[in-house]
């Protein structure tokens, strides 16, 4: 059998960073096995530990993938609202409780996906410390969207800002199916927009 180049490989290890970052947020982390994880790209269960020391470092790097995307569809809702501060933060709003974000949780926020089970994580698991940083960086950057001058009132309306969007789409995505879902992305709306 043919050994796999430097190059194919690092290829299959973004493919499976990808499809993990997909997958974990769709079942998650707990939820999709290594070897279905490696049939979902095509790759045999065998290959994985070639790739990664464990699955808690895929994990991280799952993570890091998952608010990267994120943090490229800020980039896209900047440019696309002119980097208009007010019409981006709009703009969040409404993509983020949208039944289309509520339906897409492979694609969707990675805070609403990961944030109750890293909590219940065991204190001294890396992922913590990981996630935290992610959600520092998402603070600073949603805290420039904010209309309040003061760096301090804007980063802490930018966290209970993302703090009551990822309440109402984890509340939604938990109700689907029953008119309520509707209501609450509705209702999160309503009240942001009153601010």
């Amino acid at each position: 059998m043919p050994r796999v180049s430097q190059e194919q490989a690092a290829k299959h290890r973004e493919e499976i960073i990808h499809a993990a970052a997909k997958l974990f947020r769709e079942k998650g982390m707990n939820g999709v096995s290594v070897p279905e994880l490696m049939e979902s790209v095509g790759l045999t269960h065998g290959g994985f530990y070639k790739q990664f020391a464990s699955k808690d470092e895929l994990i991280s790097l799952a993570l890091d993938e998952a608010f990267r995307q994120s943090h490229e569809l800020s980039k896209k809702l900047r440019r696309e609202n002119g980097h208009d501060a007010p019409a981006t933060l709009q703009a969040y709003i409404d993509f983020y409780l949208s039944p289309e974000h509520r339906a897409a949780a492979g694609e969707g926020c990675p805070n609403a996906s990961f944030c109750t089970e890293i909590g219940r994580a065991a204190r001294k698991d890396a992922i913590h410390a990981d996630y935290a940083r992610h959600l520092d960086r998402s603070m600073d950057n949603l805290s420039q969207l904010m209309p309040e001058r003061d760096p301090d009132e804007a980063r802490r309306k930018a966290l209970a800002t993302q703090a009551l969007l990822v309440g109402a789409l984890v509340m939604a995505r938990a109700a689907q199916g029953h008119p309520i879902s509707d209501e609450i992305l509705e209702a999160a709306k309503s009240e942001l927009v009153a601010r």
